[in-house]
């Protein structure tokens, strides 16, 4: 939903700035709130430095952050021991997380599957040795 108006002359305009990022509802009319309604949130993780527990060929930690719809990270196995570090580079506020998953054609697997599930956590640290879980999807 992106914020719309009509203007004097009844032409519809409608505002998609930054329109794959977070927006607020919008609760007041167009002049009230300006901005679109968009949050400010921005993106953190964009080129920065990953480490990852494995990795097959030509899908490695770094492609999680590259903002290339086509590459993603492939973990060279499937078990729950397997682990993504994304350095900020500094303390950051973290507003929202957005986690997708590839449908990698090496799995023979596309689309829903009937009880496969994607189980992860999400921890932070200031420091790389204290973690906090924030997320926790590992069991069913």
């Amino acid at each position: 939903m992106f914020p719309s108006f009509f203007d004097k002359d009844g032409l519809l305009h409608s505002d998609t700035s930054y329109g794959d990022y977070p927006h607020y509802v919008p609760s007041l009319p167009r002049k009230q709130y300006d901005k679109g309604g968009f949050t400010g949130w921005m993106l953190l993780s964009y080129r920065k430095p990953v480490k990852t527990s494995s990795s097959v060929t030509g899908h490695g930690g770094n492609q999680l952050v590259d903002e290339n719809i086509s590459s993603f990270w492939v973990a060279a196995h499937n078990n729950d021991k397997q682990w993504v570090c994304i350095n900020l580079g500094k303390d950051m506020t973290i507003n929202a997380l957005q986690i997708n998953f590839a449908d990698y054609h090496e799995t023979k697997l596309y689309g829903r599957v009937p009880n496969l599930h994607q189980r992860y956590s999400v921890e932070v640290s200031s420091d790389a040795k204290s973690w906090k879980t924030i997320i926790n999807r590992d069991s069913s």
